[in-house]
């Protein structure tokens, strides 16, 4: 079988969610002697395509698509087909992600009359920032119907919030929020349409990582198409050399998401600013991701407190065997990977209820959930753990407990999934 892979960006230059679980794979399909290739974006890619072969896995990179967001799903670029070279005719194409991707590429593959699969991991084809919660000032998802005027108002709006005073001024004064968010409005027009015509005629399934969160897709878009929740999988390989717990006084708390908005930095970098002082000799924090900037926030005064950039994916374990508790205060997430592998490493997870979570966690448990996802409850939480150590026993006696799905396991679905469309 030839299997294509879609992701805007490979682990090999980028360790995040979807490269890291697209090289999971692509890896996991050539041990069963696939044809294997990956294609994503590289500004470096000089003519229309440029292919080369790693560990026996081709790699096909494109330049990247400039202010995909809004350029992805103008009419006009959704009319040409954009052909490439590949290093095979795929029996199965699976679009993972397609950020940066120009449309007229997908075309091209659809040209090949094979099955394509879509991968839902996230919400960028409808949200222009990928993550739907920005319309609202308590980071709630959006979930009127998602609008060209419901999103310029809120695209023009984040712009205007971001920039400095001065600039907000001078914006002001020439009016120019009001004239970006007519221009969003005029390029976002025909989006919605782009998108149904996509899922009806491009694609031939769909797979959502969670079940809540393929609920809150399909509220917005009222289709029937075949499609299945496919949970995804983690490596359940661990070296017991990193099984190196705490069993001091000290509690160690973890947080992976650097300073995305979309994982909640605002709410760590406040409720860690009021506990570390509270609580100076009974809790310690780490922090990956964005070091440059999250050691220069409000927690850069606190000798217990230490900055990391981000880590490899092969380094997570040997990461995590120092944590006790690791916490992800995430505004939207649609599975939480790293809720699995807190859990599989015996981390006790604090987490928003976010897609997935409350699909793994059992509240107060194996684990506890925000139910409120602000500065101020996740220090209540954090402050009853404190105040109660005998807890973490507990909650690490049920995590014991607690099924954690492996990446070989998904895998499998997935290749059924193909066996059954490979025409």
């Amino acid at each position: 079988m030839n299997i294509l892979y879609i992701v805007h960006q490979t682990l090999l230059r980028e360790n995040s969610g979807t490269p890291v679980v697209t090289d999971q794979y692509a890896n996991l399909a050539l041990k069963k002697n696939c044809k294997v290739c990956v294609l994503s974006t590289d500004q470096n890619v000089k003519n229309n395509s440029e292919t080369k072969i790693i560990n026996g896995i081709y790699y096909t990179s494109v330049k990247p698509l400039d202010n995909w967001s809004i350029e992805a799903f103008l009419k006009k670029n959704n009319l040409n087909i954009v052909k490439i070279d590949l290093p095979f005719n795929p029996d199965i194409i699976h679009i993972v992600d397609w950020v940066n991707i120009n449309p007229g590429i997908i075309k091209y593959l659809a040209t090949f009359k094979k099955p394509i699969i879509r991968h839902f991991c996230n919400f960028e084809d409808l949200c222009y920032f990928h993550h739907p919660f920005h319309n609202h000032k308590d980071n709630s998802l959006c979930t009127d119907e998602i609008t060209p005027e419901l999103c310029s108002k809120c695209i023009s709006e984040k712009e205007y919030k971001n920039k400095k005073t001065i600039k907000k001024i001078k914006s002001f004064l020439f009016k120019e929020k009001e004239t970006a968010s007519k221009n969003y409005y005029l390029k976002l027009s025909d989006r919605k349409n782009i998108i149904i015509d996509n899922i009806n005629y491009l694609y031939t399934h769909l797979i959502f990582p969670s079940k809540s969160f393929s609920n809150y897709f399909f509220s917005h878009f009222k289709l029937k198409k075949p499609f299945n929740i496919i949970n995804h999988g983690i490596n359940l390989d661990i070296n017991d050399q990193y099984k190196n717990k705490n069993n001091a006084d000290i509690i160690n708390f973890i947080y992976t998401g650097g300073t995305a908005e979309r994982k909640g930095w605002k709410i760590i970098e406040e409720a860690f600013d009021y506990l570390l002082k509270k609580y100076p000799n009974k809790i310690k924090l780490r922090i990956y991701g964005h070091k440059k900037k999250t050691s220069k926030s409000s927690l850069k005064k606190f000798m217990n407190v230490d900055f990391f950039d981000s880590y490899k994916y092969n380094e997570l374990n040997k990461i995590l065997s120092w944590a006790d508790i690791g916490i992800l205060p995430s505004h939207f997430e649609t599975f939480g990977l790293i809720i699995r592998e807190y859990i599989h490493n015996k981390v006790i997870p604090i987490s928003s209820n976010s897609f997935g979570a409350d699909e793994v966690i059992e509240n107060d448990k194996n684990g506890i959930i925000i139910k409120k996802n602000n500065s101020k409850e996740l220090v209540n939480i954090i402050e009853k753990v404190i105040n109660n150590p005998n807890k973490l026993i507990s909650f690490k006696t049920e995590i014991a407990k607690t099924k954690i799905k492996s990446i070989e396991s998904e895998f499998e679905e997935l290749f059924k999934l193909y066996e059954n469309y490979r025409i």
